[in-house]
């Protein structure tokens, strides 16, 4: 640089395309003359890091946001939705959908109004529903009035389940 020669002087960047021999480009800082960067690769890893960055951002942000959702949805259906009577056809255990080993299950229930047969399914749940419920029982499924498709059929939550277990105080 500026008619003086630099022997090995370090690359504060790599590219997998670069080979021995090759000849690049170089941005060189005037004070310090063995500085040297290859052009465009802060802005490569600017964007890699600022990508991972943005996409752990939306992940986050969607488990926190997805959930409020939900909730605030099966709420304004409790609310001010249509409260319909329905009965449990089967409780369905999902083996093909777990979560830490344990199978999820969906209550299909079925509701009659003005000779139309309406089905609902409820959202995945990971208890055994089957304790509470069972073909021919009974379960609230709140609707939009003007809409059935948007429902929520309200199964028993865990800590509603008759106790399986007996204990025994010594």
């Amino acid at each position: 640089y500026d008619g003086k020669s630099y022997d090995d002087v370090l690359l504060n960047s790599y590219d997998g395309s670069m080979y021995e021999g090759e000849q690049l480009e170089l941005l060189v800082d005037p004070e310090h003359p063995g500085n040297v960067a290859v052009p465009g690769f802060a802005t490569m890893t600017l964007a890699g890091f600022g990508g991972s960055g943005a996409l752990c951002l939306v992940t986050g942000l969607s488990l926190l946001i997805v959930p409020r959702v939900r909730r605030r949805r099966v709420g304004n259906l409790k609310q001010t939705g249509k409260r319909l009577d329905a009965t449990v056809q089967e409780v369905a255990v999902l083996n093909n959908r777990t979560f830490n080993g344990v199978p999820g299950r969906q209550v299909r229930c079925t509701y009659e109004e003005g000779g139309q047969n309406y089905r609902f399914t409820s959202a995945c749940a990971y208890w055994p529903v089957e304790d509470a419920l069972h073909a021919g029982d009974h379960i609230d499924v709140y609707v939009n009035p003007n809409d059935y498709a948007k429902n929520y059929v309200d199964i028993p939550s865990a800590d509603r389940l008759p106790s399986s277990k007996t204990y025994i105080d010594l």
